[in-house]
């Protein structure tokens, strides 16, 4: 039996930081991001026999590819996309590796938004400091504004005609400069500075929540 599924990254327009549950939970995060054509691909193959040693490897010129599963499952993942790119390639292969396993096919969006969760309450578990917005993302797909409150994330997508989403790649340029940033080092610095109160990054996190609203204003106008 061989299953396949993938999941693309994402590019992030405004709000990041404020899908943390150290601030959402208490006043409310919300991002607007949009994926895009590139993906984290997996397959898992079911055998009776064993594959043998499953360890990371790297392909190199083609990005990453990750082999692991218990003896007599061969689960395998791949993406073009470096690692630590900033782009949420780890939570689209959680995504991924979720909906390889899973026993019905996503085709609705609670069905994804569940999917979400699991794969960011999995980084919860293994002590992983990060937001949702990745995770939800890659698994709904599209242009969205993401709401998260304690007591759930609600999804609003953003539907533009065919022309302006491409006017909006037309202006878009994404490129990789070589340099990989670790973002849990960089989340134990901000929620350190925001747990101590400081000014300046309580101040920073609530403009970032609000031009999340305020760039969904903008998409919505340009139609």
């Amino acid at each position: 039996m061989i299953v396949k599924a993938r999941a693309p990254v994402r590019i992030d327009f405004a709000g990041a930081w404020t899908d943390v549950d150290y601030f959402y939970k208490a006043f409310g995060g919300a991002t607007l991001n949009a994926t895009i054509d590139q993906y984290v691909k997996g397959k898992l193959v079911a055998d009776e026999g064993n594959f043998g040693e499953k360890v990371p490897r790297h392909a190199p010129g083609y990005g990453t590819t990750f082999v692991d599963g218990p003896d007599g499952l061969l689960v395998e993942y791949n993406t073009k996309m470096p690692d630590d790119s900033g782009l949420g390639t780890s939570a689209a292969r959680e995504v991924t590796r979720l909906a390889l396993f899973s026993q019905d096919p996503l085709a609705t969006r609670e069905q994804k938004e569940n999917i979400a969760e699991s794969a960011y309450r999995i980084e919860q578990v293994l002590g992983i400091i990060g937001g949702k917005q990745d995770q939800f993302a890659s698994a709904v797909g599209g242009i969205n504004l993401f709401e998260f409150r304690e007591n759930g994330t609600t999804t609003h997508p953003v539907t533009m005609p065919e022309s302006q989403i491409a006017e909006l790649e037309s202006l878009l340029v994404l490129c990789y400069t070589g340099e990989c940033r670790l973002s849990s080092n960089i989340h134990k610095s901000v929620w350190g500075n925001f747990r101590q109160g400081r000014r300046e990054t309580v101040d920073a996190l609530f403009t970032l929540r609000d031009s999340a609203y305020a760039g969904k204003e903008i998409l919505k106008d340009s139609r």
